[in-house]
């Protein structure tokens, strides 16, 4: 197999007698995996020594979340107690009241953050009762005497739900959901899988209080046998990571479809009960860590949302550029006071474009941005490569930037038409400091932060080494995932994507051409 990348095969493509693949190994269970080299042989190692998620001693069920058919309809925004934003495809959203018994949380993609105590806005309409461990939908005549609020809702929807599946659904029992999945998973204790995601996040939901999206967010209940908090520890980490973005199937942007296809083979090393007692331990200090941090963020982001905003020039971002008031003095002599400016002009902005330009060639789908304060230099990083730095100022304007910085991070999503520009511009944008109480507060709130990011760090570092281990993996071998799949706060990932995992014998060549 030959690195393509770019699409050019190189002039001697078998060079490399290390990314030959012998005819009979191009299986991997009923699937083909065209890995070679040292990461095909650990895979394979692993899969000598370890269980598969969807063993019946691992798990004792990975569901896909439910599917209305009509996500409009039955998914709203929480206002307060009794009030929802309904929020059309079509039209402006609008505020309804409705009886909170029938309205449960509910997560889709975004919702669903690595380590994080699944938190959601969004509520499921949900027109079923709970009958001996099963879901039944509520009969029409009940949901108008008890449900009065919710039926008139639902029936100002219905001739939308009643064309759902091609009308299939136009009967006495038009308002209820298009598929019957997961209806019985109401109340159960999962750990919550993004759906589609540059790389593992998964969280548990201890209290099996949220429903998950169909097709966006999976969930996996442990068996009896195993701690769900060593089973988040075990698929929270590299290892997992390194083998999901080989077997799993590429998305568009750098990203992989994480359902239950592609996470059910993820293995899982052995380990007593001692070690997973200790790895449950570290996963629910972990998610309580992430958790905090997410808060954090969450209370500067507030404090921000108050304050007007005013954008740094470009000179100030940027250190070096040189200022049109230099280009002007270092234009040719022979122009006169005109020509200057709009040579200066013309100077300024091809440098200003270089800047941009270099930004863009580090960024990739999927890539995370980190802030840094560190001996009076603020700093920008994407998945740990600095885009830029050298900004110096004093101590409390760069811990109140930097605040500002480390929620812009957390909430920027780098996609394929995310340019150096975009970047640097919202950068730039920054609160005006003139309320000191608000200055105070949110410097108070970033040095929680920056504690907070320490500790995770170290966290994660720990949890690394017992999963290494519990794999047996050699030095080399973790090097290998380490440089791989490097997650920081936040679970962003370092690393390149690997190769696609096609169907068996008889699939589509088009779905197994990829590179390394």
């Amino acid at each position: 197999m030959v690195d393509a990348p770019t699409g050019e095969i190189p002039d001697d493509p078998w060079a490399d007698a290390g990314r030959a693949l012998a005819y009979g190994r191009e299986t991997f269970g009923d699937r083909w995996l065209l890995l070679t080299g040292k990461e095909r042989m650990l895979i394979d190692r692993l899969y000598e020594n370890c269980k598969q998620l969807d063993d019946p001693a691992i798990s004792s069920d990975i569901f896909q979340g439910v599917k209305t058919g009509a996500d409009q309809v039955y998914k709203l925004k929480k206002i307060t107690g009794g009030r929802y934003l309904c929020m059309p495809d079509e039209g402006e959203p609008y505020e309804v009241e409705l009886e909170d018994a029938l309205l449960f949380p509910i997560l889709s993609g975004p919702e669903a953050k690595r380590y994080n105590k699944p938190e959601t806005q969004i509520y499921l309409l949900f027109p079923y009762e709970r009958d001996e461990g099963a879901a039944k939908l509520i009969p029409n005549a009940r949901m108008r005497s008890a449900f009065p609020l919710c039926w008139r809702y639902l029936e100002s929807w219905k001739e939308l739900l009643i064309q759902r599946d091609n009308g299939e659904l136009n009967d006495e029992y038009w308002y209820r959901f298009s598929r019957s999945q997961s209806l019985n998973r109401v109340d159960t204790p999962k750990l919550v899988a993004a759906g589609t995601v540059p790389s593992l996040r998964f969280s548990y939901d201890e209290t099996g209080t949220f429903f998950l999206t169909g097709g966006r967010v999976d969930g996996v209940v442990p068996s009896d046998e195993i701690s769900p908090w060593f089973l988040l520890g075990v698929r929270n980490a590299p290892v997992a990571d390194f083998v999901f973005r080989r077997i799993g199937r590429v998305k568009a942007g750098g990203f992989f479809e994480a359902n239950k296809q592609f996470i059910a083979p993820l293995p899982i090393p052995p380990a007593s009960d001692e070690e997973r007692r200790a790895v449950a331990t570290k996963a629910k200090a972990l998610q309580t860590a992430y958790t905090a941090r997410r808060d954090t963020l969450g209370r500067i982001a507030r404090r921000l949302s108050t304050a007007r905003t005013r954008s740094k020039p470009e000179i100030w971002l940027f250190a070096g550029l040189t200022s049109k008031r230099d280009l002007i003095a270092d234009a040719p002599a022979r122009l006169d006071a005109d020509k200057r400016r709009e040579w200066a002009e013309q100077q300024y902005n091809l440098e200003l474009a270089a800047r941009y330009d270099a930004i863009s060639a580090r960024l990739s789908p999927g890539a995370s941005l980190s802030a840094a304060f560190d001996e009076g230099e603020l700093s920008i990083a994407v998945d740990g490569l600095p885009i830029i730095d050298r900004i110096f100022v004093d101590t409390a304007e760069s811990e109140f930037i930097l605040a500002q910085w480390k929620v812009l991070a957390a909430t920027f999503v780098i996609t394929e038409k995310t340019d150096g520009k975009k970047i640097a511009n919202a950068l730039r944008k920054l609160v005006v400091a003139d309320n000191p109480a608000l200055v105070k507060q949110i410097i108070a709130l970033e040095a929680d932060l920056s504690r907070l990011e320490t500790k995770i760090a170290r966290q994660e570092a720990e949890m690394n080494t017992l999963i290494y281990a519990l794999y047996g993996l050699t030095e080399d071998e973790a090097r290998l995932v380490a440089s791989l799949t490097a997650f920081g706060a936040g679970g962003s990932r370092v690393g390149s994507v690997g190769l696609v995992l096609a169907e068996a014998p008889g699939a589509d060549i088009a779905a197994m051409a990829s590179t390394s």
